[in-house]
């Protein structure tokens, strides 16, 4: 029986994203078959662990091609002020406040 290799994720099948992007990892690395299909790349492999990862609190930081089929990426945890979007709360600054400033005034010509 062959078995899948840790790291390798071939089909929709291979991805067990809890397994894979698991809260005690700070990075995780896996190569990603990026299939052609009439000399075009399907992407939508890559999109689905991308999408995985940034909904576990990873984000990709690095990619690179091997071979013709594989794309190796590598995945960061978000740092608590880096992950807008995942339940963790900010407090407003004064930059914030300035934005809004901002957009209420008319512009002088």
């Amino acid at each position: 029986m062959n078995e899948q290799p840790a790291g390798v994720v071939e089909t929709f099948a291979d991805l067990d994203a809890e397994a894979i992007f698991a809260p005690h990892r700070d990075q995780v690395i896996l190569a990603v078959r990026i299939t052609p299909v009439f000399n075009t790349l399907d992407l939508g492999l890559v999109a689905a662990v991308v999408d995985a990862a940034n909904q576990a609190g990873f984000a990709l930081v690095r990619e690179q091609s091997f071979r013709d089929e594989w794309l190796l990426c590598v995945f960061d945890a978000y740092d608590d002020h880096d992950a807008p979007g995942l339940g963790r709360s900010r407090d407003l600054d004064d930059r914030d406040l300035d934005d809004r400033e901002l957009d209420d005034r008319e512009l002088d010509d």
